[in-house]
């Protein structure tokens, strides 16, 4: 691939890799290698990068494609609800690992954890294992920097650029609603530190509140989510003022429609 060709600005990039945080998905995952007979043999390795939203973002996906140099493919899902951009190929993986999110990092300890789980395996080429055991050994092991300040000290010291990884961040998890017929403004997710970071940029006065869990996860019991809630005038007023900086990347797609018709309601 050329690197000439990359279409995106350094703002974009960090709006992309907050968005990613959000809503991209780091795979490194087993595939079973069986002989003639149906006997084991080895393990291979697989790695991905995945980017899906609902249909109607499909042009944020065509544009967020090209600016990514092109890389990867995109599918339509078969019902007509999704749409996906999936880069499966080790060139295009480490383009992204070169281009975007080495240069521009990840802030969520989870996408952290398995972006790094993914770059160790491209960059020292691990391709197979002889059993599972071994390759649970590899996947199990974080490959992350260890006694790293988290997102909220990092800022703090003024080593984080953060204003477009919020901004593409409440492009993936953010929610915009009325109640009472007032503007209310939530995210939720399962990196509190995340949250904490946006509080503390944004001047918010709630604090994050760990979210109970929904009674449908009674008995599917999921990892504990925080929830960042705002609705006072100084908050929300903060928000649209930050929002609407057009020295920063704005909100895009379906997001961006969202956010223009809870502004003005």
């Amino acid at each position: 691939m050329n690197n000439n060709n990359i279409k995106s600005s350094s703002s974009w990039l960090e709006w992309f890799v907050g968005f990613s945080d959000a809503e991209g998905s780091f795979q490194t995952y087993p595939k079973k290698r069986t002989n003639s007979e149906g006997v084991v043999t080895h393990y291979g390795v697989g790695y991905s990068f995945h980017l899906a939203l609902h249909s109607r973002d499909k042009m944020l996906l065509d544009e967020t494609k090209l600016k990514l140099n092109d890389v990867g493919v995109l599918y339509n899902h078969n019902d007509g609800t999704e749409v996906r951009i999936a880069i499966n190929d080790r060139e295009g993986l480490l383009w992204l690992v070169e281009n975007v999110f080495d240069k521009y990092p990840l802030l969520t300890a989870h996408q952290v954890r398995r972006y790094n789980l993914l770059k160790y395996g491209l960059l020292n080429n691990i391709k197979r294992f002889d059993n599972l055991e071994e390759y649970n050994k590899f996947a199990l092991t974080d490959y992350t920097q260890e006694n790293k300040a988290n997102v909220v000290e990092q800022f703090e010291m003024g080593s984080l650029n953060v204003d477009n990884w919020i901004i593409g961040f409440i492009n993936g998890e953010g929610c915009f609603y009325h109640k009472n017929n007032k503007p209310v403004f939530c995210i939720e997710h399962t990196d509190k530190h995340g949250l904490e970071l946006i509080k503390k940029r944004l001047g918010f006065g709630p604090n994050i509140i760990a979210r109970s869990p929904r009674a449908r996860d009674i008995d599917n019991p999921k990892k504990q989510t925080y929830q960042l809630f705002i609705s006072s005038k100084k908050d929300i007023a903060s928000l649209v003022s930050f929002l609407d900086n057009t020295n920063f990347e704005g909100l895009k797609g379906h997001k961006l429609q969202q956010y223009k018709e809870w502004k003005e309601k």
